[in-house]
């Protein structure tokens, strides 16, 4: 987990804070944020929540909301994947996050000014929120449709395609492409042609 300099006060979310987001649940392993205390503390290590809010009442119901937009995103990477639309619900969850995002503003600073920011809701609404941002950016920069998720059907991790020809159908080619290839090869043997697949949205409930 990289640190992130609390100093600047920007809590500014990047695509690997996204892409780690959406890879803290997948198809294998256990869930990495299973309740409030875990989702709290891993936007607390991303920069994303003061340390001072740890101690935030279970009852705000954190890693349900958390998870919610876990399932969204993951449904938007899963489209991008598979080049289609995604479904209503799920531009609809991203966009009641980005809703949640506190007021951007410019403060005083010892050199000068600085952008910073208002606590007037929610910390975790404000962090969930500035997830969804970067997908916000990624659109305006025309990057959206490299964020997809791995084709090998026992990974289907998020990662961001950084090929040249924007073609990445694993996010490891070490290890889930030479597993792909495999698999055709064993594929092959049997008269079987493997395709790789992306997972399906798994719908939020």
């Amino acid at each position: 987990m990289p640190a992130h300099d609390h100093r600047t006060h920007s809590h500014r979310a990047e695509v690997a804070d996204v892409l780690a987001f959406v890879n803290t649940a997948g198809p294998v392993g256990p869930d990495e944020l299973p309740d409030d205390v875990h989702v709290l503390a891993w936007l607390i290590g991303r920069g994303l929540v003061h340390p001072d809010h740890r101690r935030l009442p279970s009852s705000r119901d954190i890693a349900s909301r958390a998870h919610h937009l876990r399932t969204a995103l993951r449904g938007l990477f899963s489209a991008t994947t598979g080049h289609r639309p995604p479904e209503a619900a799920v531009l609809a969850d991203i966009n009641r996050a980005l809703r949640a995002v506190a007021p951007i503003e410019l403060i005083a600073s010892p050199d000068g000014f600085a952008v910073g920011h208002r606590h007037l809701g929610d910390p975790v609404d404000d962090a969930l929120g500035r997830l969804a941002q970067v997908i916000l950016r990624a659109v305006t920069e025309g990057e959206v449709g490299r964020l997809r998720l791995c084709a090998g059907p026992r990974c289907q991790r998020a990662f961001r395609d950084a090929s040249r020809a924007g073609t990445r159908l694993w996010c490891d080619m070490t290890r889930c492409g030479n597993r792909a290839k495999a698999d055709r090869h064993r594929a092959k043997a049997r008269g079987v042609v493997a395709q790789p697949s992306a997972a399906p949205y798994p719908r939020t409930t």
